[in-house]
């Protein structure tokens, strides 16, 4: 009885540790799209954006508006030891990085050799 009472606590004590180890992956998770989506709107409102097509601005402040919506609902998610919100944000972290090259300026050419 003694024994198996000793592996009972062991067990437990390590599903408190792989919950604990979780939760710190997943706040770390959280933290890094939120950065993500501060560095997308932060490269909205450059002056090298405002000449990028209106529609294109558009599509991005709504890719950062869905992406701010599925970090508060993943927030509140993990909050309540919830982790599968967390599943959507590699989608919302493609969106955002493709939002980043659309606003990004064009390589400039380099001339061709000889000319």
């Amino acid at each position: 009885a003694l024994d198996a009472s000793a592996k009972a606590q062991a067990a437990a004590a390590g599903a408190v540790e792989g919950r604990v180890k979780a939760r710190l992956a997943a706040d770390q998770t959280l933290d890094d799209f939120s950065v993500l989506i501060e560095k997308t709107d932060a490269a909205l409102a450059t002056p090298e954006a405002k000449r990028v097509p209106a529609a294109t601005r558009r599509r991005v402040a709504a890719t950062i508006s869905a992406a701010s919506d599925a970090l508060r609902a993943a927030r509140a998610a993990v909050e309540h030891d919830d982790l599968a919100l967390l599943a959507a944000l590699p989608e919302h972290t493609a969106a955002l990085n493709a939002a980043l090259d659309s606003l990004a300026p064009p390589a400039a050419k380099k001339p061709r050799a000889g000319s």
